[in-house]
C-alpha cells in the first residue's frame, strides 16, 4: 500500500506529527528524493519516525524543498532496505503506491518484479516526457496504483495517475487511506471541501446504520431531488453537508 507525497518547493512544510502519522501507518521503510547540483539524489532505508523527521527538516532547512517522499507498508516481498522506495532504473528514480497485479517473491516486492519484467529495458529519462508512454504506464499499472518518476536531470517528477491522488496544503498525496486525511471532493479543479476525518466518517455511518459508502449513497440519494448528479450533490451540500462530502468521495475517488 504505502504513502507517497510530492512536496513542491512552495508547499506548506510537513509537521513532526504528520510525519509520525505517516511512519506509524507505514512502518516498513522510508525514502526521499531531492535535487542537488542539477541532479537527483536520494536516501532510503528503515528509519524511526524521529530520524525521518530529522532528515526531512535537514533537507527543508538547507533549501532542498522540492521533495518526493515515500513510506512503505509492505504487502509483498521482504521487509528490508532493498524493497524501500525509490528504485533507480536507467537514470530514473521510481516510487510506487498500490498493489500491482503482478508477481512477487519472498524477497522481492511486486514493485521490484514489475520493474524487472516490464520497465528495465525501456524506462529512461526521455520516455518520462512522452505523454503517450506515461498514459500507457498509467493504464498498465491499473486503477489502484500510482507511480512517481523523477529523471536524473529533471527539475520535477512525473506523477503517473495524478488524478487518483489528492492535493492538500500544496502537496500531492497518493491516497487517503494511509494517513489521517480530510474528506474531500476531487473536482476537475482539484477543489478541496470539508474537513471530515476518518473517525468522523465512521461516526456518521454508525448513525445511519450503514457500513459501506454505497449504503450511505443510497440513504442520501433517496431524499435528493432530480437525477443530475451535480444537482444532487449541490442539494446534498446545502442540506446535509457531511453526507454530501461522503457522497462526493464515493462517486469521485
Amino acid at each position: 500500500m504505502c504513502m507517497m507525497i510530492w512536496h513542491p518547493e512552495d508547499a506548506e512544510p510537513l509537521t513532526r506529527n504528520e510525519i509520525r502519522d505517516f511512519a506509524r501507518r507505514n512502518p516498513h521503510g522510508f525514502g526521499v528524493i531531492w535535487r542537488q547540483s542539477r541532479r537527483t539524489n536520494h536516501i532510503k532505508g528503515r528509519f524511526s519516525a524521529d530520524d525521518t523527521y530529522a532528515a526531512y527538516r535537514e533537507l527543508y532547512d538547507s533549501g532542498h524543498r522540492a521533495l518526493a517522499l515515500h513510506w512503505r507498508l509492505a504487502t509483498a516481498g521482504a521487509r528490508e532496505n532493498a524493497n524501500c522506495h525509490p528504485f533507480e532504473i536507467n537514470g530514473v528514480l521510481l516510487m510506487h503506491n498500490g498493489v500491482l497485479q503482478h508477481r512477487s517473491t519472498k524477497t522481492l516486492s511486486d514493485t521490484q518484479c514489475f520493474i524487472r519484467d516490464e520497465l528495465k529495458d525501456h524506462l529512461c529519462p526521455d520516455v518520462t516526457a512522452d505523454k503517450r508512454w506515461v498514459a500507457w504506464l498509467n493504464g498498465r499499472i491499473g486503477s489502484g496504483n500510482k507511480m512517481l518518476l523523477w529523471a536524473k536531470n529533471a527539475r520535477e517528477p512525473v506523477i503517473v495517475g495524478e488524478a487518483k491522488g489528492l492535493w492538500h496544503k500544496g502537496r500531492w498525496y497518493s491516497n487517503t487511506y494511509a494517513w489521517n486525511a480530510p474528506m474531500r471532493w476531487s473536482s476537475t479543479q482539484g477543489r478541496m471541501v470539508g474537513t471530515l476525518t476518518r473517525s468522523e466518517e465512521r461516526a456518521i455511518k454508525r448513525r445511519l446504520r450503514a457500513t459501506t459508502i454505497e449504503q450511505v449513497v443510497a440513504v442520501v440519494c433517496s431524499s435528493a431531488q432530480g437525477t443530475d448528479i451535480e444537482q444532487i450533490m449541490d442539494e446534498l451540500w446545502t442540506k446535509k453537508a457531511a453526507l454530501g462530502e461522503m457522497l462526493r468521495r464515493g462517486l469521485f475517488d
